[in-house]
Order: structure tokens, then C-alpha cells, then sequence
């Protein structure tokens, strides 16, 4: 069995498990259902809904595709779950693009698939969230792969879902112009405004043709401050901080770890110091989108918070083991067998292509 058929085998294997967790968690999730679902399962089952006043029916995509199914909440459930462990997956190999450890990509994996958007969904997979979750550190990935036009199509496509797949483009074409790669930042430029034209049509085509509009929703009213200035009249100054410090909480302690430099070791530095700064101009860019939308599903997240993930274990592992060695007597390490001919050398990968030979195209 080769290599390449092996690592083959353990994504599917990893794949197939998360698919499993997953699952269980949604058919144990409550019954419960709220009120923006009964509107994806209206536009499932009858396509157009004649003057539609709410955002959600501009968001066609997921419910005409599984309106294709018979009728069934199992079938909602399914394709959450099925979205999440392609997120997952995703997210795994975007971490080694920005080269990251494979075990800090198998952490970022995991606090995607078990954070707390992708188990939101599973209690409530009535909504296009599930696709945006995969599609966003898809499409990153391709543009960094400078995969612009795959990107781009599925960009297209994806406005139909949700607008929001547009903002990994314009991440990507903000850390490229910082970067002053010029030529792949104008290519994604103008993948970005075909998708936007794309979803103009949408739009227009909606309000003329069968009578949508967005109704109360405060989103499209931005001269009037949209849902910021409506949060701050329904909650507290306090209330208010505290929730936007809840959506980025977990982000805040990784700010001292240096996360773009990593924990890079002797043999190939100059590949992590390049990864590593290619991670920072994307989190960079990204950060104006996170403040200006809260962006759930933006991708540069989960390699964020499986780097800090990985340097924070790597610190207690080190405490414990020079506690572990104060406290041991001399002769101790060689008696248990555990003396070593040189220095720990942690395997990593020199090469982040080498294990992304299995990555999906």
C-alpha cells in the first residue's frame, strides 16, 4: 500500500467518523423550530413564493436543491451534517496551505466541526450557513492554489446560496494587493465582480419578476445604520460589548502567541517563515470583513484558532515536562528506558504539499 493510498484512506476514515459524530448530534438535537425555517421549506416546496417579504427568499439555492428530495426534516439534518464534515475538511486543508503542522490542522478540523456555528446548524440546518461553512475555506484555498477561475464559478454559484461567499474573494484580493502580487489580485477582482453582478441579477430579477423585497429586515438599510444601530437601541452599551467580545472571543488570547511566526523549527524555517507570513496577510485582510459583518464563515478563523490551539498545548506539554523532570531522581529517565541519542525533534512537515497529495482538487 502506498503513501499516498494510505493518507487516502485516513481522511476518508476521518471523513466517515466526523460524519458519524455529526449525525448523532443532530438527531439528538431538540425538536424545536424557529421561524426563519418555515420559510426555507416553503420556497422547497413551491420554488416562488409570489411577493415574498423577507431575505431569506433571496437565497434560493439550498432549498431548490433539496426541494428535489421528498419532504422530510431528516433530509435538512443530512445535508448539515454532510456540509460541516466537507468544512471540516476544508479547513484541514487550507491549514496546510498556510503551512501549518498537521496537527495544528487537524485542531483547526475539529473546532469546526464541533465549534459552535456547525452545531448551531445541526439543531437548525434550515439555512444556507452549512454551504457557506464549506464553501469558504474552499474557495480561500483555490485562490491561494491561484485557482481563480474554479474559485470563481463556484463563487457564482454560491451567491445564489448566500451573498456572503463573496468575502473570501475580497479577502484574498486585499492580502495579494498588501503583498503586491498585482496580477492574481486583479484576476480575483474580477471574479469578485462577476459573482456580484451575478447576484445584482438575482436580486433585480427577484424584485421585478414575481414582486420580493427584503420587508423589515434592517440588513439593506445602511443608511440608517442597518442592524448595528438597531441592536444598540434594543440592548445595553454593556450587553452590546459583551456579545461582540463573545463573537470573537475566542480569538483574543491568540493575539499574544504571534501567530503568524509560529513555533517553526530548524529544518525548513524559511518555508514556515513564508507560510506563516502568507497566514498573516490573510488574516489581515480579513479582519475589516469580521468587524464590518461579524462574519461567522470566514476562514481564516479555524487555522487561526488551530495554530493558537497547537502553540498552547505545545507551552503546558513543555510545563509539565520540566516539572515531570525537577521531580524525578538521577538515572530515573534511563532506568524507564526513556533516554534519548540527541534533542526532540518533533516530526512536521517540511513540505506542506506532501500532505495535501489526498486533498480534494
Amino acid at each position: 500500500m502506498t503513501a499516498d493510498t494510505l493518507r487516502r484512506l485516513r481522511r476518508a476514515g476521518a471523513a466517515i467518523g466526523l460524519a458519524v459524530v455529526l449525525g448523532a448530534i443532530a438527531a439528538a438535537a431538540s425538536p424545536l423550530r424557529l421561524p426563519d425555517s418555515y420559510y426555507y421549506e416553503r420556497i422547497a416546496a413551491r420554488t416562488i413564493i409570489p411577493g415574498c417579504a423577507e431575505i431569506h427568499c433571496f437565497r434560493p439555492l439550498v432549498p431548490w436543491t433539496l426541494g428535489l428530495l421528498p419532504p422530510a426534516v431528516a433530509k435538512w439534518k443530512a445535508y448539515a451534517v454532510l456540509c460541516n464534515v466537507g468544512a471540516a475538511m476544508a479547513v484541514f486543508d487550507l491549514c496546510l496551505i498556510v503551512g501549518m503542522t498537521a496537527r495544528a490542522s487537524i485542531l483547526a478540523a475539529s473546532l469546526s466541526a464541533f465549534g459552535f456555528g456547525s452545531l448551531y446548524t445541526l439543531f437548525e440546518p434550515f439555512t444556507s450557513d452549512p454551504l457557506m461553512f464549506w464553501v469558504a475555506p474552499l474557495t480561500t484555498r483555490w485562490l491561494l492554489q491561484d485557482r481563480v477561475a474554479r474559485a470563481g464559478a463556484l463563487t457564482c454559484l454560491g451567491v445564489f446560496a448566500k451573498e456572503f461567499v463573496v468575502a473570501p474573494i475580497v479577502i484574498v484580493v486585499l492580502a495579494d494587493a498588501r503583498a503586491g502580487r498585482w496580477a492574481r489580485a486583479r484576476r480575483a477582482a474580477a471574479a469578485a465582480a462577476i459573482a456580484f453582478s451575478f447576484w445584482l441579477a438575482l436580486q433585480y430579477g427577484f424584485m421585478h419578476a414575481f414582486g420580493y423585497s427584503y420587508g423589515d429586515n434592517k440588513s439593506p438599510k445602511l443608511s440608517s445604520g442597518g442592524y448595528l444601530v438597531f441592536w444598540l437601541q434594543h440592548e445595553s452599551l454593556r450587553a452590546s460589548m459583551a456579545a461582540m467580545f463573545v463573537e470573537f472571543g475566542a480569538l483574543y488570547p491568540a493575539h499574544p502567541v504571534r501567530l503568524s511566526e509560529g513555533a517553526a523549527s530548524a529544518e525548513g524555517a524559511c518555508d514556515r517563515r513564508d507560510s506563516g507570513r502568507l497566514h498573516l496577510r490573510v488574516r489581515s485582510a480579513a479582519r475589516p470583513r469580521l468587524v464590518e459583518l461579524s462574519f461567522p464563515d470566514e476562514p481564516p478563523v479555524g487555522p487561526r484558532a488551530g495554530r493558537f490551539a497547537e502553540s498552547a498545548r505545545d507551552r503546558i506539554c513543555a510545563v509539565v515536562r520540566t516539572r515531570q523532570s525537577a521531580h524525578r531522581r538521577p538515572g530515573e529517565f534511563r532506568a524507564r528506558g526513556q533516554v534519548r541519542a540527541g534533542p526532540d525533534r518533533r516530526s512536521s512537515p517540511s513540505s506542506p504539499s506532501s500532505l495535501i497529495g489526498a486533498s480534494e482538487s
